[in-house]
């Protein structure tokens, strides 16, 4: 199989999973759960469930070696500040501001990649980097916002969310081809798990979740999981900027899931928005070797 073509499957998985999980994640919320806890729950059931998987699977797949370990743990660390900084930016934004504010990330990764892997930004890079922020401008129905009641605590979380999707696109680069992608996925759950541990120390749950809310949350584990391995996979076959424009196709399938699952009707502007984003992916797949895609 192309690996170009590999490469842009496993991130479009990777975002259907990720938007399938905002969803699940949205009914979860409406029920009334504590949405600090939900997520602590959520994270750390990630992790033993993977953790699980990896022990059956291959035990070795736990070996890190040393001079990576600081690679690993720092990749979990930033897994954790960019979720937790989206997360709590929903509590001063509007969802549409946050997540086009979160999906500034992919212009990070280019803009980073220059630096840090040398990749040049080429002329398909650059147009498939302005359909994906048109396209997203689009079916977030921004233009319908008033900026002037913006919250400027919430900019700055999703902002800092941003900045964060980027950094862990760029720190697990350098080792996806030394370690399975469940291996690296396992340990930033870990380390993301701790940290929100640490936050339930400062603001402990009221009451615990039943055995049917358990359950809920529990259905959000999988498709959360298979996201990030789906990413780090993904980042084998492609360029970290190939990565952010294609993961960009986030808030495309969440409208289309929304509408389906939560009855949400799709605008025309949102629906022109979802083609131009579909039409940078395209991009990238017809013109892999313009677009310079990583070496394996």
């Amino acid at each position: 199989m192309n690996k170009n073509f590999q490469g842009l499957s496993l991130v479009l998985a990777s975002s259907f999973c990720y938007a399938l999980t905002g969803i699940l994640s949205k009914a979860l919320l409406n029920s009334g759960l504590a949405p600090l806890f939900t997520v602590f729950l959520r994270n750390t059931g990630c992790a033993v469930v993977l953790g699980l998987v990896v022990f059956i699977i291959n035990k070795k797949l736990f070996k890190v070696e040393i001079q990576d370990i600081k690679t690993i743990v720092f990749a979990g660390i930033v897994m954790f500040l960019y979720s937790a900084g989206y997360f709590f930016s929903l509590v001063y934004l509007d969802i549409s501001i946050a997540i086009i504010l979160l999906y500034t990330y992919p212009s990070m990764v280019v803009v980073a990649s220059i630096f840090v892997f040398k990749e040049p930004i080429t002329k398909i890079i650059a147009i498939a980097l302005g359909l994906t922020f048109f396209g997203i401008i689009l079916t977030l129905n921004i233009f319908t916002a008033t900026l002037g009641q913006i919250s400027f605590i919430g900019v700055l979380l999703a902002l800092g969310a941003a900045v964060g999707a980027a950094a862990y696109a760029i720190t697990i680069k350098g080792i996806t081809t030394k370690y399975s992608s469940f291996t690296i996925t396992f340990y930033s759950f870990l380390c993301s798990a701790v940290g929100y541990t640490i936050m339930l120390c400062f603001q402990p749950p009221q009451s615990l979740p039943t055995a049917t809310e358990a359950l809920q949350i529990s259905s959000t584990i999988v498709p959360y999981i298979l996201a990030f391995i789906f990413y780090a996979r993904g980042l084998r076959f492609l360029t970290p900027g190939q990565v952010g424009i294609a993961a960009s196709t986030e808030p495309g399938f969440g409208l289309i899931l929304a509408a389906v699952f939560l009855g949400e009707i799709l605008t025309v502007s949102q629906i022109l928005g979802s083609i131009a984003i579909i039409a940078a992916v395209v991009l990238l797949q017809i013109f892999p070797s313009t677009a310079k895609t990583a070496k394996n």
